[in-house]
């Protein structure tokens, strides 16, 4: 049975928690004569999001409208926890009441970052400020020595924590994880696997500058601009100007597998995070910040294909004679053998042998994040997908999602021997093989490969589990978050191709070529041989610097002449791609393609 209760008088006896009823409400004295008002407007719905909020100009496929709001409304916002806790925080499950891993919240290794991702898409205002709040709960636990108790040891400056986890779990309340606490808030700086990882304080900052960039919440990004950079600053200081790549102490975004020292997963990402951050500081006026981010990005594309490169794919890590894991000594000596017997010794120019050794599961999640945020050349792009998509490992590669990595992480190529990610596909690395799809334009990979399979499977369960395991079934926990809310980013950011930037929009599809896609306030109305339609959200077009343009990208158009906006100017595309600038203040743009200027 599901509904609601309207209150006239008085407050439910226990708000914001799970109840079955209404004992213990005080009773209430009505005035005679008193009189109520109330009007609602009911829409009948058999799909699992409020259809209330679809705007009736959409023309889009069904199955694309149910699969983009179930992945948000039907996962990730009903694992916000807000209402029940009264601290702004995400679980990685939805409520059923409870939640998987009970008690641990706001995990941005990825976890959280994929649903503040998604959840931005559907441009509802309440939505947003349910995002902002669970990112500043996070932010509020940068590590800082002496704030909430912090000592030496603890963490180190800059650096976020991994999740935050309830006092009854923590170890000085007598449950089993390494926990630091104020009063009964509390958070852990490791894994759950007990890995350092980056990705909370890669993680966390995209899905910060992500929310900018979809609400126009400028005020909040210059409010909290300062603590974005402390937490880029833990980044930083891991920078290794010798080789020009960043290192790392654990794997970026699966906790279990042991990567670290120059790893492909972390500075992957790290292209990705200081593009974002260069343009951040662009929009801000902040040049020479703007500059150094730019320089990380290029310094580490190039580091990759010099040093992390062999014939057709990026190795896992080039490790460093002075480095080791953070796993216990023993574990690491017992190891040391077997790694002298896996690694590549380089050589340096000058004909010396270089100090570090390579380490290569032939990781698939890595080098789809290379050719995804353009660090692989496009020869290198082609090799690698040539590569992944030969499927060599024992799984293959695509089932309901992409698997992990060609050559096996065993026991002791993991945390504590944990090897529950070794053998599974994952809805994290089927994003970044989408957007890799996207970079190529491999349309049919995309569409009917990487998206059909679990958009069927979103559409005909609503709620998904944890992971898929080799011959294609669900495994872990149920009403898992991750595989709903990737269905919705690969619907809105490369089948629909929206790309929202600081000062810039694009909209590049991949596998349709019109529609109307309404969400919120922006409306996209788009024909690849006829016209093209946008009008963005008014708050995206306010709180810039005077004068400052926005740069609009429009791919997957029939070639010719087009018009742009009501000038009368026109645009020749030859090579299906369209770019104009406008004021930032404009809120929309238009362009047509007269039937005699078409070509083909």
């Amino acid at each position: 049975r599901s509904g609601f209760q309207c209150v006239w008088v008085g407050k439910h006896p226990t708000p914001k928690k799970w109840t079955y009823g209404w004992q213990g409400a005080p009773p209430q004295a009505l005035e005679q004569g008193a009189a109520f008002a109330f009007a609602a407007v009911i829409t009948p719905n058999q799909f699992d999001f409020p259809a209330g909020l679809v705007p009736i100009d959409v023309d889009m496929p069904l199955s694309d409208l149910r699969a983009l709001y179930t992945g948000v409304y039907g996962s990730p916002a009903g694992a916000i926890l807000s209402f029940q806790t009264g601290l702004a925080q995400i679980a990685p499950c939805i409520q059923n009441p409870e939640t998987c891993y009970t008690g641990e919240t706001n995990f941005f290794d990825p976890d959280s970052f994929l649903s503040i991702s998604a959840l931005t898409y559907v441009h509802d205002a309440y939505i947003f400020r349910q995002v902002r709040e669970v990112l500043e709960t996070t932010e509020s636990w940068i590590c800082e020595i002496g704030s909430h108790g912090l000592k030496q040891g603890d963490c180190s400056p800059g650096q976020l924590p991994h999740h935050f986890v309830e006092l009854k779990l923590c170890g000085q309340a007598g449950g089993w994880v390494d926990c630091v606490c104020d009063g009964d808030q509390c958070v852990t700086f490791q894994a759950i696997s007990g890995a350092t990882q980056t990705g909370p304080n890669v993680f966390w900052t995209l899905a910060a500058l992500k929310y900018v960039q979809q609400s126009g919440d400028y005020t909040w990004l210059r409010k909290h601009m300062h603590n974005i950079t402390t937490v880029v600053s833990f980044l930083e200081q891991r920078f290794d100007a010798e080789y020009g790549l960043f290192n790392a102490p654990g794997p970026l975004w699966i906790d279990t597998f042991r990567r670290w020292s120059l790893a492909s997963d972390t500075n992957g990402m790290l292209v990705h995070l200081f593009e974002q951050l260069a343009d951040v500081q662009r929009f801000l006026g902040n040049v020479t910040a703007a500059e150094r981010y730019a320089r990380y990005s290029a310094n580490v594309t190039s580091a990759m294909n010099k040093i992390l490169w062999a014939q057709d794919h990026y190795v896992t890590q080039a490790t460093l004679s002075a480095d080791r894991d953070d796993a216990e000594e023993e574990e690491q000596q017992q190891r040391q053998r077997q790694r002298q017997q896996r690694a590549v010794k380089h050589k340096k120019h000058d004909g010396a042998k270089a100090s570090y050794q390579l380490r290569d599961f032939v990781d698939y999640d890595s080098n789809l994040i290379a050719v995804a945020f353009g660090i692989a050349p496009p020869e290198r792009a082609k090799a690698i997908l040539a590569r992944v998509d030969a499927g060599k490992s024992k799984c293959g590669v695509h089932k309901h999602g992409t698997y992990v990595s060609e050559k096996y992480y065993g026991a002791d190529d993991t945390y504590g021997g944990n090897i529950g990610d070794s053998d599974v596909f994952m809805g994290r690395i089927l994003w970044a093989d989408a957007l890799a799809r996207k970079r190529v334009g491999d349309e049919k990979m995309f569409v009917g490969t990487l998206l059909q399979p679990v958009q069927t499977d979103l559409l005909m369960n609503t709620w998904l589990y944890e992971r898929y395991e080799c011959l294609g079934n669900p495994k872990a926990n149920p009403f898992y978050i991750e595989y709903p809310e990737v269905v919705a980013m690969m619907l809105y950011e490369v089948k629909y191709g929206i790309t929202i930037g600081m000062a810039s929009v694009a909209v590049e599809p991949l596998g349709i070529n019109a529609f109307t896609l309404h969400i919120g306030e922006l409306v996209v109305d788009y024909d690849a041989q006829q016209h093209i339609a946008i009008t963005l959200p008014p708050a995206l077009t306010t709180g810039a610097a005077p004068g400052m343009n926005r740069t609009v990208t429009i791919g997957g158009l029939q070639n010719g002449k087009w018009t742009v906006g009501d000038s009368g100017s026109s645009v020749t595309v030859t090579d299906g791609t369209l770019q104009t600038t406008v004021p930032f203040t404009q809120t929309s743009v238009a362009c047509s393609l007269p039937s005699s200027s078409s070509s083909l």
